[in-house]
Formats: structure tokens, C-alpha cells, sequence
């Protein structure tokens, strides 16, 4: 008996996961702030005068407090601040992204995810601090391997930026490399800053729905975008602006709502475990055994689920 569940497909209305990477001085924080103020308006989370609410906004910041020279400029309001120094330990990601949400923000930035990999007790440092540590000195097997280390930690600290209730935007920084370049304008030879890639876990960039590249010039490139939101067929992008952000957060919210189709999944397992519990009521002697006192429908959906797989396997 298979320990899938299928249920009926649906377009839900979704968090924006957006990756934002490039060189220094390329404006990535300053971009996911003007993103933020447009997400917000999306989602009517404003003030009277119409202007973002912007404590609803949330700034993980791992870059020194940076992010405040931004703060009241005249576009940018007064957001929440969280202050993230090191030891960058990813764990620590997830309990500022668990309390980011508790607050009740809308849309958390976390600036920069680059820190989690390659700053002081982020993960390199842990899985070179565990091998050295280990009896066999395995880097693969001691350092990456096993369930506190570099790879399970990761892991979780991406599953939970991904799953949380609110909109989450990251900037990664990038390593650098410096060109010559002749500006045809002057005639002279000028050097150039380019990313080469984010300072992060290899293809990292990937896991977002929305992954731009930030230029010198301050337009973009799509690196990854799975909303069907941006025409792939542009080469660049404009200066990323607030009214990105609500555009994308209109098109984001075209769907369901995640309450309401949860509870259509819910009543697609009551009615299930009804059908299944009338051709044989052992099954439901078992479900009082297990949840004594409580009705189909005050169990959770996680609960029903298991319930329901619990089921399939008995008969």
C-alpha cells in the first residue's frame, strides 16, 4: 500500500522566495528594501497616507547594520531590525527567521545568507571543526555527514526559509574578479567589478523562485524564475523598483488561499477515512485508540493524513 496521498491540484496563493546576488555595491540590500514596500502594497499592508507599513518588514542583518543607512531616507520607512552577529551558525538563521515571524512580518530580508557558509561558525567552519574533531578525519563522512553536520544543517535552515509564513527575500554576496575594460566613450582603459558567483552552497541560487543578478549599472539578470512573472527573453532588466515588488506580490496572490485549501485537503481525508471506517468499522476503533475524545474534524491535517495512511495499511 502506497504511503502517498493524492489530492486534487490547485493554484494556491504563494510567498515570494527571491534571491538576489551580485557584486559589491550593487545595491542588493537597497533592491529587496524596494521590493518589500512593493510586496507590501500587494498585500494592503499600508499606512493611511497609503505609504508601506514598514514594520512589517524585517531586515536579518549579518552585515554590520548596514542595512540602516537606509532607514528613513524618504523611500525607505522605519523597518523591523534584527541584528545577527556572529557566530553565523545556521541554526541561528532559522531561530531569527522563526522569531522574524512570530513579530508578525510580512516579508523578511535576510541580508546576507552568505554568512551561514563562509563566515565565523557558519557551515564550512562547522564541518572543518567536526573533522578535525572526528576520530577517522573524514571530511565527507564526519564533517558533511550525519545529522548535526554541514549538509543536514544547511538543509534545514533552506527548509525553513522556505516554508515560512512570509514573504522572504536573500542576498548573497559574490566573489569577485576584476577586468580591464576600454570605456568608448573616453578612450581610456577603466577596471571593472564582476560577480563571479554567490558565496554560498553551489546552485543555492536554484532554490528560489526568483533569483536575479544585480549589475555596476544597478539593471538585472534572471538567473533563475520559475513564477512565469518575468520575460525570460530580456537579456537585462531595469533598475528593480517598489512597483516590481507589487507586481510580482498581484501575481503571487492569484490563487487560493492556503487556509482555504488546506481545509478542502482536510475534508477530502474526513470523507476517506468515513468511506474506508463504514466497509469496516476495526478502523474505527482504532482511530478512538489512538485520538480518545476527539472528532474527525478537530484533528489536524498532518493527523488525518496519518490517519488515513494508518488505514490504507490495516485493510
Amino acid at each position: 500500500m502506497s504511503r502517498f496521498v493524492a489530492t486534487q491540484a490547485q493554484r494556491l496563493k504563494l510567498y515570494a522566495r527571491i534571491g538576489l546576488t551580485g557584486a559589491t555595491n550593487t545595491g542588493k540590500t537597497y533592491t529587496a528594501l524596494r521590493i518589500a514596500a512593493g510586496l507590501l502594497k500587494s498585500m494592503g499592508e499600508v499606512l493611511e497616507d497609503g505609504s508601506p507599513d514598514w514594520s512589517k518588514v524585517a531586515v536579518i542583518d549579518t552585515e554590520r547594520k548596514r542595512s540602516l543607512f537606509y532607514a528613513n531616507d524618504g523611500l525607505i520607512g522605519s523597518f523591523t531590525h534584527i541584528n545577527f552577529e556572529p557566530p553565523y551558525d545556521p541554526r541561528d538563521y532559522i531561530e531569527a527567521v522563526k522569531y522574524a515571524e512570530s513579530l508578525g512580518i510580512k516579508v523578511c530580508i535576510i541580508d546576507s545568507l552568505s554568512h551561514a557558509w563562509s563566515g565565523t561558525g557558519g557551515v564550512l567552519e562547522i564541518v572543518n571543526e567536526k573533522t578535525a574533531n572526528s576520530r577517522t578525519k573524514n571530511t565527507f563522512s564526519e564533517g558533511w555527514g550525519g545529522k548535526e553536520g554541514g549538509t543536514a544543517l544547511q538543509n534545514k535552515m533552506i527548509d525553513e526559509i522556505m516554508s515560512c509564513n512570509m514573504h522572504t527575500i536573500c542576498t548573497f554576496r559574490q566573489k569577485m574578479e576584476y577586468v580591464q575594460e576600454r570605456d568608448d566613450s573616453t578612450g581610456k582603459t577603466v577596471i571593472s567589478k564582476l560577480g563571479v558567483k554567490p558565496v554560498q552552497r553551489d546552485d543555492l541560487e536554484y532554490e528560489f523562485d526568483i533569483t536575479l543578478k544585480l549589475n555596476n549599472d544597478h539593471t538585472a539578470e534572471i538567473i533563475k524564475n520559475t513564477v512565469k512573472f518575468l520575460d525570460e527573453r530580456s537579456e537585462k532588466l531595469p533598475m528593480i523598483t517598489e512597483e516590481f515588488g507589487e507586481a510580482l506580490g498581484d501575481y503571487l496572490n492569484k490563487g487560493v488561499d492556503t487556509t482555504e485549501a488546506e481545509n478542502t485537503i482536510k475534508e477530502s481525508y474526513i470523507e476517506e477515512i468515513k468511506t474506508m471506517g463504514k466497509n469496516n468499522p476495526v478502523l474505527f476503533d482504532y482511530f478512538k485508540s489512538a485520538h480518545p475524545n476527539k472528532k474527525l474534524d478537530e484533528l489536524s491535517t498532518k493527523e488525518l493524513k496519518e490517519l488515513l495512511l494508518a488505514f490504507k495499511q490495516m485493510v
